[in-house]
């Protein structure tokens, strides 16, 4: 069933949503841009749904498996932690990834000039991060900056240049 599950989450995640990031860089060259990220978005909160299904179900068996005295190894149940970590990673992958910037500045930018951008968490609603809502802090960086980020993966305090008002709660 996780298989299962990975492969769809790839393909949104992988195929779908970076063709649509793809196309939002070739637009600013004055690409055509199918902006569908709607459609990818529903994909993303449907993922999410059926990972945190997936999630409460695998708890509650935890739960009768511990009300009813059983030892793990005892039985086929054993296979639950490693369900809930796969499901883990899933899920961790997928608000990671479905963070996404709808509305790119431009990307030759003049001192003191304003810009505007705009964010989109694809799974916000399914998450109800409207309960509790995020800061997003925004930061420029150069080509460099970013590519190291990507192969590095930790989220350094980096920037190479000030932004006003780069701090907003997510809506």
């Amino acid at each position: 069933m996780i298989k299962q599950v990975k492969e769809l989450q790839y393909r949104v995640l992988d195929q779908e949503l970076n063709k649509w990031k793809r196309e939002q860089q070739l637009s600013g060259n004055g690409a055509p841009f199918s902006n569908n990220l709607d459609t990818i978005q529903k994909w993303c909160e449907d993922l999410a749904e059926i990972i945190w299904l997936n999630r409460q179900q695998i708890r509650q068996l935890e739960m009768i498996q511990e009300g009813l005295n059983i030892p793990s190894q005892e039985t086929s149940m054993n296979i639950l932690p490693e369900l809930s970590d796969g499901l883990n990673v899933l899920l961790d992958s997928l608000v990671k990834s479905s963070f996404v910037i709808e509305k790119q500045p431009p990307q030759v930018l003049k001192t003191n000039t304003r810009f505007s951008a705009t964010i989109r968490l694809l799974v916000g609603t399914k998450l109800n991060v409207h309960m509790s809502p995020p800061v997003v802090t925004a930061s420029i960086i150069s080509e460099s900056q970013a590519n190291s980020l990507l192969r590095a993966g930790h989220t350094k305090k980096t920037s190479s240049g000030d932004i006003v008002n780069n701090k907003q709660t997510m809506e």
